[in-house]
């Protein structure tokens, strides 16, 4: 299993959220961020160790999302390290209603950030949280085309089939 030293460097290597952060900025982010292991099968959000704002960032292995963001239906694999989720609780409000499940699918370790953290970046580093949330910003976008791809390969499929 990846040591915890290891988790961080890959999510600070891999992850958007740390992608234009300077190098000191990096270390503070390193130190605000903490490792988590699960086993293969394990509910992730009901082990009792994670609250509703935190932002989960995979090191390694692989989970499944499956959730219910403002009524609208997502379910998702991540399995590269820096893939994130539950970013819609971190960055939401009473607002957005999100009810989700995320389970291991294998062993898995993931590095956790919790919102007051960054909340307390700001007054501190201003230019370090836009950066972060600028990198979140981003991933949320790529996500967000892969899975349009996705249904419009369904859609072509689909028609080819009739």
């Amino acid at each position: 299993m990846m040591s915890e030293i290891e988790a961080k460097n890959c999510v600070l290597n891999s992850s958007l959220i740390a992608n234009e952060l300077h190098p000191h900025e990096r270390e503070i982010l390193r130190s605000q961020l903490v490792v988590r292991y699960f086993s293969a099968g394990e509910e992730i959000l009901s082990s009792g160790s994670l609250g509703r704002e935190e932002l989960l960032v995979l090191a390694n292995g692989r989970i499944r999302v499956t959730a219910l963001v403002d009524e609208e239906y997502v379910d998702f694999t991540l399995e590269a390290c820096g893939d994130i989720a539950r970013i819609a609780s971190f960055v939401g409000s009473t607002v957005t209603r999100v009810e989700a499940r995320i389970d291991a699918l294998t062993d898995t370790v993931l590095v956790i950030l919790q919102r007051y953290q960054v909340e307390a970046l700001l007054y501190k580093h201003p230019q370090m949280v836009y950066y972060l949330m600028r990198g979140l910003a981003r991933y949320a976008h790529r996500m967000a085309r892969h899975h349009n791809a996705r249904g419009e390969e369904i859609v072509s499929q689909l028609t080819r089939l009739t």
